[in-house]
């Protein structure tokens, strides 16, 4: 008898996550990659639009930018937490 698998791709994708998340090396490494990506895109993004931004709401737009960047960091120590712990 085979086993079941699921039909349909969103129980396969679901699947699939939890998979990954079983692998802390493999988590640890995609979540360093967002990490990384958001923190180098991050600047760029910032400094080509903050000449938009009008004065008065330019404050809140660096509070923004620092937010993206904190979660950018944590995204980073994560996973370079969870590959240190799959080795």
């Amino acid at each position: 008898m085979t086993p079941s698998k699921p039909r349909t791709p969103i129980p396969r994708a679901i699947l699939g996550t939890f998979g990954i998340l079983t692998r802390p090396a493999l988590a640890g490494w995609i979540l360093r990659a967002l990490g990384m990506l958001l923190l180098g895109i991050l600047p760029l993004a910032a400094i080509s639009t903050y000449g938009a931004i009008p004065l008065e709401s330019r404050l809140a737009f660096a509070g923004a930018v620092l937010v993206a960047g904190a979660a950018g960091g944590a995204l980073y120590a994560a996973g370079a937490w969870l590959r240190r712990r799959g080795r």
